[in-house]
């Protein structure tokens, strides 16, 4: 009797074992990998720069809008690309704290003079944050080349989706631009 109880035992541990990690990992565990930026690559074919900047006379701005938030609340992601692109979302993470935005995107057109001039730079505030400057980030863009074709004299811009990549450009810190 007791070997057949062993062998029950030793058939049904691994299973209810195996269960119980699935139901771990369904419950919590999927919750920390983010599959719209999982499978991101180094490879960056346009060009793209992005950094999450504080800056100071932007800050100005939008406090003489009402808009009362502390220093370092005023966050702004920036980015720049060598190629026109249509970014279709962010994931910027420091470790602890991770922000995702996907949404309708945004167009950045080529000016290559801005290359150095990050404040020109396409981009948009990011809130309340609990990053300061000097902190480091990793920033992962979602992005699809924009194709531009010329109808009846006007300039009309596309996305091409079957080229949807996200890239990942690393680490950057948190800097004030002036």
């Amino acid at each position: 009797m007791k070997s057949r109880s062993l062998r029950i035992a030793i058939i049904t541990f691994p299973f209810l074992v195996t269960g119980l990690l699935l139901f771990l990992l369904v419950m919590y565990g999927l919750t920390i990998i983010d599959f719209d930026f999982a499978f991101s690559n180094k490879n960056n074919p346009y060009g793209i720069q992005a950094i999450v900047a504080y800056s100071p006379e932007e800050f100005s701005y939008l406090k003489e809008k009402s808009i009362q938030q502390q220093q370092n609340d005023i966050l702004w992601f920036r980015y720049y690309s060598q190629e026109p692109i249509y970014l279709l979302g962010y994931y910027i993470c420091n470790g602890i704290f991770c922000l995702k935005k996907l949404d309708d995107g945004s167009y950045s057109p080529i000016a290559l003079e801005l290359v150095n001039q990050p404040k020109k730079w396409a981009g948009t505030t990011l809130g309340d944050l609990p990053w300061k400057i000097g902190d480091t980030v990793n920033i992962k863009v979602k992005v699809a080349p924009v194709i531009i074709q010329k109808d009846e004299g006007e300039e009309k811009i596309g996305l091409n989706y079957e080229k949807v990549i996200v890239i990942d450009l690393g680490e950057s810190k948190i800097k004030e631009i002036k």
